[in-house]
């Protein structure tokens, strides 16, 4: 096949482009040209019709007048008959100039009563029907009529125009009508003669798609209209103007102009034939087309020869080439030009130059090459093709002990590495086989460097005999036309690195399966390492945490101290540990523990920290879970026991009530059956309270409360108690109790005696219930006796209904019997048993019981006790012989302590106020904790005690005691709590809060100097309270026997004076007249606080005046409103309310007679000498402005010399404790 010239493929070439853009060109201007003339056309076949349709309303809208004016000329005389009309009509003959198919005129009822020109035959007729009559009556306006068929001779299509004739009333009376001829020589007949241009023509179509003027006759009036005009048409009819390309018949293209006329709702169509339109745009295309050719054709003519001459220095160029290709030495090619082909000759000659100077340095480097791998210290050895070594370079013969001698120019090379023969990596890479590469190689892959190099590594045993891991590396050395020459291949001994990688790689791997997250960072904190566990904990992959801080787990929790603390410690070279808790990337908080460790070079630097962090989340959850459930376990131990205890308060208080009740009705005349009665309901009565005290007992077992104490006491006693609750307990019943003791064991012992005999009461009750005849016997025997320590046992047995083995395994366990028919029989709670067991166990005892059905039962314990010394004995029975008043003649006076009084109710200070001050103690009052607490801690006084309200305005008892108790000085001080609540978590908040001691309102004297004696210590000796009340001091301060509310013993008891009970009473009322009413709206506000002090406030003063049934009620409302319980507020405020009033009313009665007795005196006045007056009235003064309860009593003494109402109000002021208001009144009495 014959070459294409380069002159050829330069001409085509330029042939090509010159032709692409002249085409381009040229049908840009056709299409240019051709939009162009399509809207020069359009537009002006447009204008034509619109002049033409301006035209068409110009002489409709005249003709209409013309008609409209006629009409309005016509006189109701020329409408009277038809030859009136006629002759009208004859008089207008102008109007046959315009409607040249005649005009008529219509009488109002449709007739026809004249035409011009005349037809006999039309006069007459009635012409209703015709639409453009009633359209003219239905409206009373002139009216356009579409086209129709006359019914005069010829029936030529004709437009009809009317006019509406009224009389002078504006009666319709006539119409007047015009019609022409549509194929007639008129303004309408003559549009369809009109031609556009030689095949052009115009038609109009009224809005119901009806022909009114045509060049085809026969098309007038008809709606059958081509298919490819009709979306023309519907587009006109809705409004569209313009033109458009149709297609007339189908095949026919049109040019269609449309326009609607103004006067009626015609459309005028203009049409034109493309052809005849497009004529001259389609004889320029041919013209440009034919010059296009031309210039195609002249242009390749032109570039031939251009080309042919502008490539010949070339050609030659070629010649040349191809003359000195083979030479050693080519010679240069001469250049006669300073063109591009000049240069391009130049260009060739410096090549040319080039590479015979390359051609040197080739050879050059191909011995520097050789002489390379053969020196290079990495082992290399190279193949032909046919597997043949060429080159072993000293590296090898070093590292394999095999000179190159015996390998050049053999196949052998695998015997350096191999103990078999097998094919080494450079044969690999000649053949290209890389089927058996894993069967070769521990490791082999192709790198991803250019060129096919191979990679293989493994463990090989023949190198120089020794095991040693090798790194081999293969390539093909290839020719100029990459053809494979060659293969050449390095390898390199990493025996020592891997065994080190090796090592790394099961390190790395342990850290990496380790269920610890690890992290390493560096000096300053940044994250180098994390692994997988840190993903798994935390969320966080290693690509978020490398390079971030460990505050990205940061939870915000820990206060700056914490992190400041620990930095410092890794920073000091030394370990930290500690708990963290830190935020996971879900936003979830988790607990680690840590252990930061910091990493130092061979300087001693630190490099790095290494944190070891163990989650033990779950692990603080559980431990958290635990206290909860141990808090919540001990909430509802605290919880039950509470209930317990108000329970046992609740049910005992009326228990006692009733054996009280009871006992005093057995002391009086009873017939023998109500003796029965009475002495049955004792037996259920003291049942009861051995039940409740039971329940008591096992809730404090199970609480870990239940205690045993360790005193003094006679065995005989217990034993004779015993007997003497068992003769009660048997009563008539057939059964012979006895007591027998060895006469070794000891009567004077140490231990608790209570509980000793609680379990033996028990114990015997149980015997006695399940014997209904026979025996029980109690015996006690000599154990062991290990010099004062004794061990005892005890035993009950019985004769009564036995138990089987099954029974006696339920026997211990609480709220069980031996079964359910015995408690259905016996009766009894089954706590009893267990109770005891555990108050055995207490003792270091152990519980037993030996019983056969129907043969009775033997239950016995052994418990260790103490033989008491002979001096203990001899104390004790001193004790016992000393009799008296109970209290202990070696306890000493407390005379001259000074105590601090802290009491906000000034009825409850001036009860203690009394009852101290009666005995010779000195007393400071405060009115609430932040007085005490300034005045223990800034006055300078010392205070042998303090005795602390806790319930106060301002600042409580527990706050104050605590303020207190920061100060060293008074760490010892001895602060003793007054509270009128018994509930056991009051005392736990007092003690917590760092009080020593409690002593309960109504204040018990005994029980109250006793706590004194005991935290004071021998300070003085305690005088005896008296035993009875002193006598009155006069007949009229005595008080009533009997006040209704009030225990006036139980008062007089704690005040010991007659008129300081009444005085306190007094002021009792006025002090709380409010109060119920405070309280009401207290609870109804919500406010339950001041509520319940307020109550609380009521009860112990209460207490204190005798009010136990006051205070009682106050009791049961104070925690009733303490627990919020809505229903039993109501109840129990209704019962303090009927309490308080109760107490008022009988403190109204005490007052009437107080103020009769008061009247008395003052009719008795004995007046005081001046100077003696003067003097009392100032003494009193100072004691009122101190607020110092000496005032009362001086008043006493000074009140049988004053009268009048001011001393009234005086003495009011007083007994209220008013002492400001008191002042007052004193001073008006002085003036």
């Amino acid at each position: 096949m014959s070459r294409v010239s380069l002159t050829t493929k330069m001409t085509v070439a330029f042939c090509l482009l010159v032709g692409v853009v002249l085409s381009a060109m040229t049908l840009g201007t056709l299409w240019y040209l051709q939009q162009e003339f399509l809207r020069t056309v359009s537009r002006q076949q447009f204008d034509l019709v619109t002049v033409l349709a301006h035209e068409l309303d110009n002489k409709i809208t005249l003709s209409q007048r013309q008609l409209v004016s006629m009409a309005a000329t016509l006189k109701p005389k020329d409408l009277s008959s038809q030859a009136q009309a006629k002759a009208f009509l004859k008089s207008t003959p102008d109007l046959l100039e315009t409607f040249d198919s005649g005009t008529f005129l219509l009488s109002a009822s449709g007739k026809m009563l004249a035409a011009l020109p005349e037809e006999p035959q039309l006069p007459g007729k009635d012409y209703t029907f015709r639409e453009y009559y009633q359209q003219t009556v239905a409206t009373g306006k002139p009216y356009i009529s579409g086209p129709f068929y006359t019914t005069r001779q010829g029936r030529h299509p004709v437009i009809m125009f009317t006019a509406p004739v009224f009389a002078a009333n504006r009666q319709m009376i006539g119409v007047l009508c015009g019609s022409i001829d549509l194929l007639g020589n008129n303004f309408l007949g003559n549009l369809a003669k009109f031609h556009p241009g030689q095949s052009g023509y115009l038609y109009l179509i009224d809005s119901q798609r009806t022909i009114v003027v045509h060049p085809d006759p026969r098309k007038i009036l008809k709606q059958q209209l081509q298919a490819g005009t009709d979306p023309m048409l519907r587009k006109a009819l809705q409004g569209f103007e313009g033109s458009a390309e149709t297609v007339e018949d189908g095949r026919t293209p049109m040019l269609t102009s449309v326009k609607r006329l103004k006067s009626t709702n015609w459309v005028l169509v203009g049409n034109y034939h493309q052809a005849e339109a497009y004529a001259p745009l389609h004889r320029a295309v041919w013209y440009l087309m034919a010059t296009l050719v031309a210039v195609l054709a002249v242009t390749g003519v032109a570039g031939r020869l251009f080309m042919r001459r502008l490539t010949t220095p070339l050609l030659r160029l070629i010649s040349h080439v191809e003359e000195i290709t083979g030479k050693e030495e080519p010679e240069p090619f001469p250049s006669g030009t300073d063109d591009e082909i000049g240069v391009l000759i130049r260009a060739f000659n410096n090549l040319l130059r080039e590479t015979q100077r390359q051609k040197k340095a080739s050879l050059s480097q191909e011995a520097f090459t050789s002489s390379l791998v053969q020196n290079t210290s990495v082992p290399t050895f190279v193949l032909d093709t046919s597997h043949k070594l060429i080159i072993w370079n000293s590296a090898c013969e070093d590292l394999t002990g095999i000179p190159a001698a015996e390998v050049i120019g053999t196949d052998k090379v695998w015997r350096a590495f191999y103990g078999h023969k097998r094919p080494v990596l450079a044969d690999v890479v000649l053949e290209w086989d890389l089927d058996d590469l894993g069967e070769l190689y521990r490791d082999c892959t192709i790198t991803p460097l250019p060129g096919d190099r191979l990679h293989g590594e493994g463990w090989f045993t023949g190198v120089a005999g020794n095991r040693r891991y090798l790194c081999f590396d293969a390539a093909p050395i290839r020719d100029a036309d990459g053809k494979v020459v060659a293969a050449i291949e390095t390898f390199t001994d990493i025996t020592e690195r891997m065994t080190a990688e090796e090592a790394l790689q099961k390190l790395s791997l342990a850290v990496e399966e380790m269920p610890v997250t690890l992290m390493i960072t560096d000096k300053s904190g940044i994250i180098e390492y994390v692994n997988p566990h840190f993903t798994r904990v935390t969320g966080y992959t290693p690509e978020e945490a490398i390079g971030k801080n460990p505050r990205l787990v940061k939870s915000g929790v820990h206060p700056p101290e914490f992190f400041r603390e620990m930095w410092d410690t890794v920073l000091s070279g030394r370990r930290w540990y500690g708990e963290l808790l830190n935020r996971r990337k879900n936003g979830e908080l988790y607990w680690e523990s840590a252990a930061i460790t910091p990493l130092t070079n061979m300087a001693g630097e630190i490099t790095h920290f290494v944190a070891v962090k163990e989650d033990i989340t779950d692990k603080r959850k559980a431990e958290e879970e635990l206290i909860e459930a141990k808090s919540a376990a001990e909430a509802a131990t605290r919880a039950k026991s509470a209930f317990l205890a108000n329970m046992s308060h609740e049910i005992r208080t009326p228990m006692n009530g009733v054996l009280g009740l009871l006992f005093l009705l057995q002391q009086t005349d009873l017939t023998r059956q109500q003796r029965d009665y009475l002495v049955k309901a004792q037996s259920v009565s003291r049942l009861l309270l051995r039940i409740i005290n039971d329940i008591l007992d096992f809730s404090k077992a199970e609480a870990g409360k239940l205690s045993v104490e360790k005193a003094p006491f006679h065995l005989e006693k217990v034993l004779d108690d015993l007997e003497s609750v068992a003769a009660t307990l048997i009563q008539d019943k057939p059964v012979r109790f006895s007591v027998a003791s060895d006469p070794k064991v000891p009567c004077f012992l140490i231990g608790d005696a209570l509980r000793l005999s609680q379990i033996l009461l028990n114990m015997t009750n149980n015997a006695i219930k399940f014997t209904e005849e026979g025996a029980v016997q109690v015996r006690v025997e000599l154990v062991e006796e290990r010099g004062d320590e004794v061990e005892l046992r005890f035993s009950v047995s019985d004769t009564g209904i036995g138990m089987n083995p099954e029974q006696q395994i339920q026997l211990f366990k609480a709220f069980s019997q031996a079964d359910s028919s015995t408690t259905r029989k016996y009766g009894g709670t089954g706590l009893g048993l267990a109770i005891s067991k555990q108050l055995i166990e207490m003792m270091g005892g152990k519980i037993r019981v030996e019983s056969e059905e129907g043969k009775g039962s033997t239950f016995s314990f052994e418990i260790p006790l103490r033989r008491q010394s002979a001096a203990e004995v001899a104390a004790v029975s001193g004790g016992e012989l000393g009799g008296g008043t109970g209290e202990a003649p070696e306890v000493e006076e407390l005379k001259g302590v000074r105590i601090l009084l802290v009491e906000d109710n000034r009825l409850n200070q001036e009860v203690a106020l009394e009852i101290l001050t009666t005995r010779d103690v000195e007393v400071e009052l405060a009115q609430n904790g932040a007085e005490a607490v300034e005045m223990v801690t800034n006055s300078g006084k010392r205070y042998d005690a303090v005795l602390m309200d806790v319930n106060m305005p301002v600042m409580d008892g527990l706050e104050a005691t605590r303020r207190i108790r920061r100060d060293e000085r008074f760490r010892l001080l001895p602060i003793i709590a007054m509270t009128a609540s018994v509930l056991p978590q009051e005392r736990y908040l007092c003690l917590e809060a760092g009080m020593n001691d409690q002593v309960n309102k109504p204040i018990d004297v005994a029980g109250l100097f006793s706590v004194l004696r005991r935290w004071i210590g021998p300070h003085a000796k305690m005088p005896e309270p008296p035993a009875e009340p002193p006598a009155p001091a006069a007949a009229e301060e005595s008080l009533p026997d009997h006040l209704p509310g009030i225990n006036l013993k139980h008062a007089l008891k704690i005040l010991g004076s007659e008129p300081l009970l009444k005085r306190l009473l007094i002021s009792f009322r006025s002090e709380n007249l409010e109060t119920l009413q405070t309280v009401k709206e207290a609870l109804e506000h919500g406010n339950r606080e001041l509520a319940r002090r307020l109550v609380h406030t009521v009860k112990g003063s209460g207490g204190n005046l005798g009010a136990l049934e006051l205070q009682a009620t106050a009791a049961e409302l104070e925690q009733a409103v303490t627990k919020g319980e809505r229903t039993a507020v109501a109840v129990q405020l209704a019962a303090f309310e009927a309490a308080l009033q109760q107490v008022f009313a009988s403190i109204e009665e005490l007052e009437r007679e107080a103020r009769e007795a008061q009247a008395h005196r003052a009719s008795e006045v004995v007046p005081l000498e001046p100077e003696r007056r003067a003097v009392l009235l100032q003494e009193l003064a100072l004691l009122l402005a101190t607020s110092n309860l000496k005032a009362v009593d001086l008043w006493e003494e000074m009140r049988p010399h004053f009268a009048g109402r001011t001393a009234q109000k005086l003495t009011e002021a007083i007994e209220c404790l008013n002492f400001s208001s008191a002042a007052e009144i004193l001073s008006s009495m002085k003036q």
